[in-house]
């Protein structure tokens, strides 16, 4: 075994880089692409709204991912990865989407600049109506440059690994960014209705973009926007502005699919109202482990490394476990004792390498926690429900309270993580000696 595959390990767990080879993702019990995709498949002229929702970390992108593998087939897709393009997320609102959205279907309006254009300056005209903030927005492949898809993000190649030809760990340096940052508009962000006249302006020239795209392909359009992860705090408010309080993306004649900005799923509940049905990414629950172990296994055969059980026994089971089958957590152990390994000169991971990944995990949750975030966790840890605080919304987003499926005898379960389990300990024995004292 050699450095080199460690080396590819590291590079394979990065949670900086996008989703790997869809061959090195296993899927949880409720597998939100296959499920979602068969329904979007069954009549893709219907036009139909989705959110993913769940917390950080938690699978969506991965799942967004394999929903643009899955639905290519049937639709033409139109990918938008906002956080990759570079886009300012705080601040964003329904009709930059509807900007967003539009410039991004020109991208299949090829062989035609000039309708390119005319389609760009009728959304630029719509989305600004002042002349010299309108030149700001660029011609259209500058804006095209500034929209980069999921399959843009990284870059993909195989190796031979024991004489099979597997998906090898992505290429230092990769990833692929927006060349031009995607310009928006600048000033006040606020609620354009649907049946206003720049909300009308707006779907006429999103309309005609998509018309053309449908034209040039021959095809029904989906489009997939992830990238919303850093609406966090305020993604309840965000989610009302944007799906309830206005219909702009949802009158348009394209089956979309959002994967929402993390927060509870009374907060984007409400969409279902609204015209948007809501499909929960949760991750892996703790009967369902060994989906994990197998995600974590294939990148360790993808990178040329063999897990030794005597060098570490049960390793990836382990990881599994104290990550609380959140599979960002998962990923970043995994990632760290190769770090380890690696930063000692080693070859082959150790116990040692383990133990200092998994302290490094519960140090990161147990950090910024304040008084009221443990009476939170402690509420969680005693009633498996999520708390009417304002806080709580933010800790599972965060990753420090995590969700466990419904069954067919029992609702959808909140719990706190593993690692935070010591520090919420702590807290209730500062309260049993201050009673005594």
């Amino acid at each position: 075994m050699s450095r080199d595959a460690l080396l590819r390990l590291h590079q394979l767990t990065d949670a900086d880089r996008a989703p790997p080879d869809p061959s090195l993702c296993v899927e949880g019990r409720a597998p939100v692409a296959r499920r979602l995709a068969g329904r979007l498949a069954v009549d893709p002229g219907l036009a139909t709204k989705c959110l993913l929702y769940g917390a950080r970390g938690g699978g969506k992108s991965t799942q967004m991912h394999d929903l643009k593998r899955r639905l290519s087939g049937v639709f033409e897709v139109i990918d938008v990865d906002l956080d990759r393009s570079g886009v300012a997320i705080a601040g964003l609102t329904a009709f930059d989407l509807m900007y967003i959205v539009g410039v991004a279907a020109l991208r299949l309006v090829t062989g035609n600049p000039k309708a390119q254009d005319a389609l760009h300056q009728a959304l630029a005209r719509a989305y600004v109506s002042e002349d010299q903030e309108r030149e700001q927005l660029g011609k259209v492949d500058q804006a095209l440059d500034g929209i980069v898809g999921f399959g843009e993000a990284a870059v993909m190649i195989t190796a031979a690994v024991g004489g099979v030809t597997v998906p090898a760990a992505i290429a230092v340096g990769a990833i692929k960014g927006a060349k031009h940052g995607l310009r928006l508009r600048r000033g006040a962000k606020e609620v354009v209705a649907a049946t206003s006249p720049p909300g009308r302006q707006m779907q006429d020239a999103v309309e005609a973009a998509f018309e053309a795209a449908r034209g040039a392909t021959g095809r029904k359009l989906a489009v997939l926007i992830d990238g919303l992860e850093k609406v966090n705090g305020g993604a309840a408010a965000w989610m009302r502005e944007t799906f309830e309080h206005t219909r702009l993306l949802t009158d348009t004649s394209v089956t979309m699919v959002v994967a929402a900005p993390p927060c509870p799923f009374t907060d984007t509940n409400a969409a279902a109202d609204v015209g948007w049905r809501s499909e929960v990414v949760y991750g892996f629950a703790p009967d369902d482990l060994p989906s994990l172990e197998e995600a974590m296994a294939r990148r360790c055969q993808a990178a040329g490394y063999l897990v030794h059980d005597a060098a570490v026994p049960g390793l990836l089971g382990r990881l599994a476990v104290e990550a609380g089958g959140h599979p960002r957590h998962a990923m970043q152990l995994l990632h760290e004792c190769a770090v380890n390994a690696l930063t000692d000169q080693r070859d082959v991971l150790a116990a040692r390498d383990v133990d200092a990944a998994i302290r490094g995990l519960r140090e990161q949750l147990e950090m910024g926690l304040a008084e009221p975030s443990y009476q939170v966790l402690d509420q969680v840890d005693r009633r498996h429900r999520l708390p009417g605080d304002d806080l709580a919304p933010r800790l599972f987003s965060d990753g420090r309270i995590l969700v466990h499926p419904p069954t067919e005898a029992q609702a959808h379960s909140y719990h706190v993580h593993p690692q935070l389990r010591r520090a919420l300990a702590q807290y209730r024995d500062s309260l049993d000696g201050g009673a005594r004292a």
